[in-house]
């Protein structure tokens, strides 16, 4: 902002770093992803431990609300997720699960949108089912599977969304995978 000379225009300076801002918050979920997908490769970094999955879909409820926020988008719990269900996994990588669907809800999502998670228990099988769901652009039922591989993008998000490299859904299927 100082070297361009912007300093004196207050207005054109705050649209500069608010700028620079967005474009490393961006950079930082970039580098968050390339991390968490370098730990994965080590499958012993995933310490497995008792986990309440609703504390985490909670918590990341709580730390997406803010950017859902921001584009006037509601985030609707079908299913009352507060009582206990343990399951074995790892609370960090499960945080980055539902906080990369959830994210993605948001991006691809309208203005005024609407992210519906849905939780159904089949206590038969011993498993449980959490649907994200959003009213945003969709992904075409011919690149559903293709998505879920490194470095792929749909259609939909190749056209709307810049600085994503592709590897959040790659992370959620190789973390719920393992």
């Amino acid at each position: 902002v100082v070297s361009k000379g912007y300093v004196e225009d207050i207005n054109k300076a705050k649209e500069l770093v608010d700028r620079a801002v967005q474009k490393a918050e961006t950079l930082v979920l970039m580098l968050d992803d390339i991390l968490d997908y370098t730990l994965l490769e080590d499958k012993a970094m995933m310490k497995r431990e008792i986990v309440n999955i609703f504390e985490v879909v909670n918590e990341s409820i709580s730390m997406m609300k803010t950017y859902a926020r921001e584009r006037n988008i509601s985030i609707i719990l079908r299913k009352d997720l507060s009582y206990e269900k343990n399951i074995n996994g790892n609370y960090t990588f499960l945080l980055r699960v539902f906080n990369n669907l959830i994210m993605n809800a948001i991006k691809y999502n309208k203005m005024d949108g609407e992210i519906t998670i849905d939780y159904s228990q089949n206590t038969k099988e011993n498993t449980i089912t959490i649907a994200v769901a959003d009213t945003g652009i969709g992904i075409a039922e011919d690149e559903q599977e293709k998505v879920f591989k490194i470095f792929e993008r749909g259609r939909n998000a190749r056209r709307n969304i810049n600085g994503s490299l592709g590897l959040g859904l790659s992370l959620v299927k190789q973390i719920i995978e393992d």
